[in-house]
């Protein structure tokens, strides 16, 4: 897509994998048991007032029912990340 839309890709890297999660938040403290949870104290409470309102309060019940579904699959590689990076051509 990216070179469809006139850009030179740069920068591929596969950031998926519990083992390269560190690359997403240098410093934080991962929990294997729970993947899923990437967010500190502080930042659940500043998100979770803001998914209430906007979702209702049944959008946290569904968060936690779907936590270990979403756990096995940050573990297995089916969900991860990737960092891409591109410059868009000249002309």
């Amino acid at each position: 897509m990216l070179e469809a839309s006139g850009c030179t890709v740069e920068v591929v890297e596969d950031w998926s994998g519990i083992e390269r999660y560190w690359k997403m938040r240098p410093g934080h403290r991962w929990s294997a048991r729970h993947p899923s949870d990437f967010l500190t104290v502080a930042e659940k409470l500043r998100v979770f007032p803001k998914v209430v309102v906007r979702h209702g309060p049944r959008a946290l019940a569904d968060l936690y029912h779907f936590r270990s579904a979403v756990d096995r699959y940050l573990r297995e590689g089916v969900l991860g990340y990737a960092l891409l990076a591109a410059r868009k051509r000249a002309g």
